[in-house]
């Protein structure tokens, strides 16, 4: 995969796009970093257990638990260091990770926990389309329960921050309604796919959501975040009035939490305070008046 072998760099990509500019600008940098003075690479390695190859060079261990551990193990050693070994250390790291499903293809748990786990430090590393094929993979190996949940919500992230709108909304909306995900992530799949359903200008299911959303979230911030959603939509249309009135709809319905001395009171205050529609609002406004005053 992305180890020290320029040649091997994408080799756990097959199928992604090609290498966007922040990917292309990784490899350049990987490239500089590890020179000439690489030792020439070693060639796949045989697990005695299953038989399987890996393409990379990391050593095979007697189980996919036990391969997901140590992979794990040399991830954590990695992100200790500091520097270009800290990311050519992670970058080796994640090559651990994608070997265990080469190396253990019957142990479909270990690899697609594997597979998440790499999905995780290529997000962070800023490679979102092989991250996305860390996750398909995660899917593959096992689709069902909690943690394939939690894979697909991160799935439908990982779409929405490629640019890939269509494919966000239909993910999100499918998390949305997916009992296996607690209900704040829930809320979050409710809240994307309201956006991602604005962004194609689907206004009317976008509004349904999101008052449902503003109405009935566990928790009160992404409540908040919802009415913020229908402001910006209303002043985006030109209607400042139904804007206005979800601003005090949202502060009515949380003015007793908001008051509070407490953490959850705290949060809200905050979000309240944060709330763009407020300033678009007025904006808008500003300007409605000035454009009045001009007519006269």
């Amino acid at each position: 995969m992305i180890g020290l072998r320029a040649a091997d760099m994408w080799s756990a990509c097959r199928g992604a796009r090609p290498p966007g500019p922040a990917s292309a600008a990784l490899l350049a940098a990987l490239m500089a970093f590890t020179g000439s003075s690489q030792s020439p690479s070693q060639g796949p390695r045989r697990c005695e257990l299953c038989g399987a190859t890996s393409s990379s060079s990391t050593t095979p261990l007697a189980d996919g638990a036990a391969q997901l551990r140590a992979a794990q193990q040399q991830l954590e050693r990695a992100r200790a260091l500091e520097g270009r070994s800290r990311l050519l250390g992670r970058l080796r790291a994640v090559d651990a990770l994608h070997a265990v499903g080469e190396l253990h293809q019957g142990d479909s748990a270990s690899a697609a926990a594997a597979a998440a786990a790499a999905a995780g430090e290529l997000r962070a590393l800023g490679l979102l389309d092989e991250a996305a094929v860390e996750i398909a993979r995660a899917l593959d190996a096992v689709a069902v329960g909690p943690s394939a949940a939690r894979w697909r919500l991160e799935l439908a992230d990982l779409q929405r921050r490629r640019g890939e709108v269509r494919s966000a909304a239909a993910t999100y909306a499918a998390c949305a309604q997916d009992r296996e995900l607690d209900e704040g992530d829930r809320d979050h799949a409710r809240l994307w796919s309201a956006r991602m359903s604005l962004a194609l200008g689907r206004g009317e299911e976008a509004e349904r959501v999101l008052v449902a959303l503003a109405h009935d979230a566990r928790d009160p911030v992404y409540s908040v975040r919802a009415f913020d959603e229908l402001v910006l939509a209303d002043v985006a249309a030109g209607d400042l009035g139904r804007a206005a009135g979800w601003i005090d709809a949202c502060h009515h319905h949380h003015q007793a939490v908001a008051a509070r001395d407490t953490p959850s009171g705290d949060r809200v205050r905050r979000a309240l305070m944060r709330m763009r529609g407020v300033v678009e609002l007025r904006c808008a406004a500003f300007d409605a008046r000035l454009r009045d005053s001009d007519d006269r």
